[in-house]
């Protein structure tokens, strides 16, 4: 999975029809059957499809990305990885992923029990802790996500604003990089709820901390 990782990561689209050729046709059978792996096998299929809607117009399949969404949440209901704090921590990535590719009208059946599985990370006890805080960071980054598609009951300007108070996050360089891209993507977007009263001020303070912290 590395490998695929790293090509998409680096490539995007370039690397979209070689993976796509290649290996997606057996991690999405895994996927079918993450009963039967181990954690580590689990977290592994978890991981590429992340990394795949992160970066490719993999994307923009509705279809596709809905039935992901599904089976992530599907995967935190399993008695073999409920207890799981990777599997967790990993599906509450992804989450966040197809929530920013999917619309409103997809992703709704999904908002309310994805954001609740994201918010028991970032609202737990010493969530801020240094052990803890790669995992928060990354939860956050995915409550962001989420934010800029769904913005309202479920996920508020408020619950925005308090992750952009984090930014920069620095704990895992390569989520970071990501969080950082889609923060930057809506904060040149003119439409973006970054723009909006509630949240410009915050955004505007998250974008002076960003350009001191690359300076």
């Amino acid at each position: 999975m590395e490998l695929s990782g790293q090509l998409v990561e680096k490539f995007k689209d370039q690397a979209f029809s070689v993976v796509d050729s290649s290996s997606k046709a057996y991690w999405a059978t895994q996927l079918q059957s993450f009963g039967s792996l181990t954690e580590e096998e689990l977290l592994d299929v978890l991981c590429f499809f992340c990394d795949f809607v992160d970066n490719t117009s993999f994307s923009k399949d509705v279809a596709v990305v809905t039935q992901l969404t599904e089976k992530f949440l599907e995967v935190t209901s399993h008695k073999e990885f409920a207890d799981s704090d990777l599997v967790k921590h990993t599906v509450a990535y992804g989450l966040g992923a197809f929530a920013h590719a999917l619309p409103s009208e997809a992703f709704k059946p999904f908002l309310s029990r994805s954001v609740g599985i994201i918010k028991a990370i970032t609202m737990r006890d010493e969530a801020f802790s240094p052990e803890n805080m790669e995992a928060t960071e990354n939860a956050m980054g995915a409550l962001a996500k989420i934010a800029y598609k769904h913005i309202g009951a479920d996920v508020s300007e408020a619950d925005l604003c308090g992750v952009l108070g984090f930014l920069p996050f620095t704990s895992d360089e390569s989520e970071a990089v990501t969080t950082h891209r889609y923060f930057l993507e809506q904060v040149q977007d003119s439409s973006s709820v970054l723009h909006s009263a509630a949240v410009k001020p915050a955004a505007q303070e998250a974008l002076r901390k960003l350009r001191e912290h690359v300076a």
